[in-house]
């Protein structure tokens, strides 16, 4: 009998995509799984999915998952997508320089969402109140966003790939780039709750096997990763998605998940709550349920 699974995942973000890939070529019912994906506006519903036991695991970044921590649920990373910081800070067409925000509007999907975290830390870096300085709009996904900052109907949002890419080459200005940094900095992952990990071992064992086979076959396999990297980006542009892929393939390579990553990220929330969220980070990541198997940077040597 399949061992049913329940899984919530965002509408947009190319890290979703060996997610989709694992599912349309039955990795999870070869391994005797029945995956239920729900696809949700935002990653911080996918963790509210999590919290009330709607989901078993859940896609999200470090924000929605420190925030669920500190309201007091036992949430435990098993599975990193994107460990390194790739944000930029869009600007539109007619910002010449981060001075140019003051004043002005900048987007969000909502609000302490991890774009509104990290746009909250490049406007202290630049001097700039992200409270009093600049208004901030909620635009509920990255689509809106997109289309907010190419009409000008906002001044600035921060984003990760493929946009930052994109941005370049449709001539808005990126006001910075994160990926010049090299931070660690937990993006995309999967996470689900203790009890269920303490629970279900095996289950959370199989998954995260099929999910490294359809890393390995994004790695190694663009001609394939393509339809999926181009439906979970929302991008049509092969060039962008094909350095979109290029980074991501990087990222695939450090899919165990680190505390480092997720502390930094809890670093920047705390600068913008004004206030410590007494969470152990450590407790908060276990890569413990990973097969054993060798890094998936192997596969493609």
């Amino acid at each position: 009998m399949a061992r049913r699974l329940r899984i919530a995942h965002s509408s947009h973000g190319p890290a979703n995509s060996p997610l989709a890939m694992a599912l349309e070529f039955g990795y999870f019912t070869d391994r005797g799984l029945d995956v239920i994906a729900e696809e949700v506006p935002n990653t911080a519903v996918c963790v509210d999915r999590l919290a009330t036991g709607d989901a078993d695991i859940a896609g999200a970044p470090g924000v929605p998952i420190l925030l669920a921590a500190r309201d007091g649920l036992d949430a435990v990373v098993i599975l990193s997508a994107a460990s390194e910081n790739v944000f930029g800070v869009i600007g539109a067409r007619h910002i010449a320089s981060p001075r140019d925000l003051v004043g002005g509007v900048v987007g969000t999907t909502t609000v302490h969402d991890q774009g509104y975290i990290v746009l909250h830390r490049a406007l202290r870096d630049w001097d700039i109140d992200p409270v009093r300085d600049v208004e901030t709009r909620e635009l509920g996904n990255r689509g809106m966003e997109w289309k907010a900052i190419l009409a000008g109907d906002i001044d600035a949002f921060a984003t990760t790939i493929p946009q930052p890419i994109l941005a370049r080459k449709v001539g808005l200005p990126v006001l910075r780039d994160f990926m010049d940094e090299s931070e660690p900095y937990q993006l995309g992952c999967m996470v689900t709750t203790r009890a269920f990990a303490d629970r279900q071992p095996d289950v959370v064992h199989d998954f995260l096997d099929a999910m490294l086979d359809a890393y390995r076959v994004f790695q190694l396999d663009f001609e394939t990763t393509l339809p999926f990297l181009r439906a979970r980006s929302k991008v049509d542009d092969d060039d962008v998605l094909a350095e979109t892929h290029r980074i991501f393939v990087r990222e695939f390579d450090h899919y165990a998940p680190r505390a480092e990553a997720l502390a930094n990220v809890a670093r920047d929330l705390e600068a913008t709550l004004g206030r410590p969220l007494s969470v152990d980070v450590n407790r908060l990541v276990d890569a413990s349920f990973l097969p054993d198997r060798g890094p998936v940077d192997e596969a493609h040597a």
